[in-house]
């Protein structure tokens, strides 16, 4: 055998290639098993509560960004009425 390096992209050219690969492999490739069962679950409960609190930030964050904006709409709004009422005055 000589090996070549493969950088597959694409998870099912992945797949493909691990089931025609298989045969020759004496092994399967696609049904890993995890013996480290409760770390696996430890990991995801983290995992979940790391997306939870990315969540709230991302609500945070979308919360500030509206108020921004409504405070630029206020700002804009009152310099538009300023202009016009300077504008009055001077005509």
């Amino acid at each position: 055998f000589e090996e070549i390096p493969v950088k597959i992209r694409n998870w099912s050219l992945m797949k493909a290639m691990l089931l025609e690969l298989e045969p020759e492999m004496n092994c399967d490739a696609l049904h890993l098993s995890v013996t480290s069962t409760p770390f696996l679950e430890r990991s995801l409960e983290f995992a979940n509560e790391c997306m939870d609190d990315l969540a709230q930030e991302q609500n945070k964050f979308q919360f500030y960004l509206r108020q921004v904006q409504r405070q630029i709409t206020q700002q804009q709004a009152f310099l538009t009425k300023r202009r016009s009422e300077n504008a009055a005055r001077r005509a």
